[in-house]
């Protein structure tokens, strides 16, 4: 079984669980208080046994209250943060905002006072259509389909991993860098063509693309720098060579003065 911290940390506290199966592919189980005292299978256990036992007992003692306090914090955090009229109705007499999840806190906000209106999901529609340039940092890219989905999500309107995928799909393939990709992913099966595991594979090849194209550029700087060492190596040659040859050539001046001498 999948602990809770083995998933996406505490991600599930903020996210509502559509949008965290989304970013996970996981369902989100927050933990359940072991108790006090660990629970023997049998009576008849030997102390090897029972040592397992008590150990995994104390691990989900740790992920229970870590997930506790982590809430606890962040409620704290949210409820500094806004206006105390806006999250009001959420409110005990006695207790405050303790027995409150930050996710209900934050579903009331947005419920109540996060309206998104129809021009917003127009305009967002429009920026997540925008041509993809492969020369910037495709996480980047993804990005901004990430930000643009939580307003569509506030807005009770989100893309289906289908949608977005269709979407990305067309900007990316219509770059002509990542053919290769493209018709890789195309064959994938249909169950594993979630938003998730799109992002990993144009990831994985744009990493692999800009890898490429660096040590391109390496071996064309060391066959320029090659050529250029032995250019200067020739020139040199050839410089060494003229004077060779001008020292060979004798002056006629001084052989009608040699001449002259001999007479």
């Amino acid at each position: 079984m999948l602990r809770y911290l083995d998933l996406c940390s505490h991600l599930g506290l903020v996210l509502n669980p559509a949008r965290y199966i989304q970013i996970t592919g996981h369902v989100f189980n927050p933990p359940v208080n072991p108790g006090p005292n660990p629970v023997m299978p049998h009576p008849y256990m030997t102390v090897q046994e029972a040592e397992i036992v008590y150990q995994e007992h104390c691990n989900d003692l740790i992920v229970y209250y870590k997930f506790l306090n982590t809430n606890k914090a962040l409620s704290s955090q949210l409820v500094e943060a806004i206006d105390n009229r806006y999250l009001k109705a959420m409110k005990q007499n006695m207790i405050g905002y303790n027995d409150q999840e930050i996710r209900e806190l934050l579903q009331h906000v947005y419920q109540n006072y996060g309206h998104v209106m129809p021009f917003m999901m127009t305009k967002a529609d429009k920026q997540i259509k925008q041509p993809f340039n492969p020369s910037l940092l495709i996480e980047g890219f993804f990005e901004q389909f990430d930000t643009i989905q939580d307003h569509c999500i506030a807005g009770g309107n989100p893309y289906s991993d289908a949608q977005l995928i269709t979407i990305a799909f067309d900007l990316i393939f219509c770059t002509a860098v990542h053919n290769d990709a493209c018709k890789e992913w195309i064959f994938h099966l249909g169950a594993n063509k979630t938003w998730s595991n799109f992002c990993v594979h144009f990831t994985n090849d744009y990493q692999y693309f800009h890898d490429s194209q660096q040590i391109s550029m390496q071996a064309v700087y060391t066959a320029n720098t090659s050529c250029m060492n032995n250019l200067c190596m020739y020139k040199q040659q050839r410089h060494w060579h003229n004077q060779q040859q001008q020292q060979k050539k004798i002056d006629p001046q001084y052989l009608i003065l040699l001449e002259l001498t001999l007479i």
